[in-house]
């Protein structure tokens, strides 16, 4: 009898070393399996979350070679946009767990914004490749490949497994990675958030960075990951989709919920990406809040429907655009908002206003010192026959005025000029104005190619966080404010004697 049992045991005990040496087998082959199998403590992994299968699926295509674009061609670069808190960092941290488990021939490296989040992905992943046994019968990363981190490398960002001289580095943007190459680069999250997606200077040095520095650490033929939210049109992946090669990039995007259904303009119902990582109804009450203010409302659909920011958070839409001036206006009128400090501009901007309208003939902008900017801007006006101009009368406006008039005094050249001046907020001024900028502001046809400088600040300035200047924003806001005072309606012939009573600068 006792032998029996025994010979049960020994039966139960080798169909238990096939299942194990199964699923030893299996997690090498199946990275999403992989991933269940290590973290099933937790379950994350679980049938609820079809979207991290998927998310698993392409990355594993992606180290096989097995993704390929329209024309056949294998693609070894990918970009990956999901929602915030759905898994797409831990899921990258296993991956790194599992190719070099794959092969010690693999060297990882991964950029953050920071140092700290480099930090954290890096110790992640050791510790995944250390994880031990909470039970006998459990399966560690150990288990599968049987590598071990090198004794003695345990620096927190580079590190190597035995039996190699080097397989990991993590590396914020401002990060030394010198003499660093490999041939898996993984980019996580490199725009720090809203503040840094509406900041143009910060996102052209961030693609500076990127093209000068951590694009030259992938060795020929490598794979390239980028993730992280789509927030603006120029940030890292924003420019390459503008690119030519927009079509060397495997393009992995999920929203947060699909299929929104509304009733009487309430939304109802909506198939969710994952309902235990974000419930229909949490998803509802954050956008209802988000939706109560433009701002949160484009960081809500740049987090969760992959919007860019900049297509919501813009200041401005499209200008209409003449190409004949009317016949008819009633003034020649120009407004300069001066540079108040060397790194600001100069903003002027102006023409025939007409029925309301101002038809713009001119934009002068520059970073040019005063001693320059005086007399173009005498020539600038000239040029465009301005009669009456603004010169906004905060900081140094007063004697810029004082200044150009003396100009156009010394070249007999009539014009009335005013220093209006600004008790308001800048960036409320620009802000609440911004629809009638919109409305009664034409601009010349092309005129992004005319002034191309004027045209990059107005096209890009955001209503949301920090913009780098502001200056030709407020004098079109300047313009509209200021463009009914002193109508009168006389022909193009008359505007030549044309007089004014308004105060301020008379010539």
């Amino acid at each position: 009898m006792s032998s029996l049992k025994s010979l049960d045991k020994q039966l139960l005990l080798k169909k238990l070393l096939i299942l194990y040496a199964e699923k030893i087998k299996r997690c090498r082959e199946d990275f999403f399996y992989f991933c269940k199998t290590i973290q099933s403590t937790d379950n994350y992994y679980n049938d609820g979350k079809p979207h991290l299968k998927k998310l698993c699926n392409v990355l594993q295509a992606l180290y096989e070679g097995k993704l390929k674009n329209s024309n056949g061609e294998v693609l070894k670069r990918l970009i990956i946009q999901m929602p915030p808190r759905h898994g797409k960092s831990r899921t990258l941290v296993n991956f790194c767990s599992w190719v070099l488990g794959l092969s010690l021939v693999n060297r990882v490296i991964t950029f953050s914004h920071t140092d700290d989040l480099a930090i954290d992905f890096s110790k992640y992943t050791r510790d995944i490749i250390s994880m031990e046994k909470n039970r006998e019968s459990s399966i560690v990363p150990s288990d599968v490949f049987g590598y071990k981190l090198k004794k003695g490398d345990a620096s927190k960002k580079q590190w190597a497994l035995e039996g190699s001289h080097f397989n990991y580095k993590g590396v914020g943007r401002e990060g030394s990675i010198t003499g660093k190459g490999g041939n898996i680069a993984i980019y996580d999250d490199i725009v720090k958030g809203d503040a840094e997606a509406v900041s143009k200077i910060t996102l052209d040095k961030i693609w500076n960075w990127y093209v000068a520095t951590a694009r030259r650490r992938l060795e020929e033929g490598g794979l390239e990951i980028l993730c992280g939210t789509p927030w603006a049109k120029d940030d890292i992946t924003g420019r390459l989709l503008q690119t030519d090669f927009k079509d060397d990039y495997y393009f992995f995007s999920l929203d947060v919920a699909t299929n929104l259904k509304y009733e009487n303009n309430k939304l109802v119902s909506a198939d969710m990406l994952s309902n235990s990582d974000m419930s229909f109804k949490t998803y509802k009450i954050e956008r209802e809040i988000a939706f109560l203010n433009p701002v949160t409302k484009s960081i809500f659909l740049a987090n969760y429907h992959n919007e860019r920011i900049d297509i919501e958070g813009l200041l401005y839409g499209e200008f209409k655009e003449w190409e004949t001036l009317p016949e008819k206006y009633e003034r020649i009128y120009f407004y300069c908002d001066t540079a108040d400090t060397g790194t600001n501009y100069l903003g002027c901007i102006g023409g025939i206003i007409s029925g309301g309208y101002c038809y713009v003939t001119g934009i002068y902008y520059t970073q040019k010192s005063m001693e320059v900017t005086e007399d173009e801007v005498v020539d600038f006006l000239i040029e465009n026959s301005a009669k009456e101009l603004d010169v906004e009368g905060n900081n140094g406006g007063r004697g810029f005025a004082r200044n150009i008039a003396k100009k156009f005094k010394e070249r007999n050249y009539n014009i009335a000029i005013d220093t209006p001046f600004q008790s308001g907020n800048k960036q409320t001024r620009i802000l609440i104005n911004s629809a009638n900028v919109n409305k009664y502001i034409i601009m010349p046809k092309n005129w992004k190619t005319l002034y191309p400088e004027a045209a990059n600040s107005i096209t890009t300035y955001s209503r949301i966080g920090k913009n780098l200047f502001d200056d030709i924003e407020d004098a079109m806001t300047g313009l509209v404010e200021r463009k009914e005072r002193g109508r009168k309606h006389i022909s193009y012939n008359e505007i030549e004697s044309i007089q004014t009573n308004r105060k301020g600068i008379k010539l």
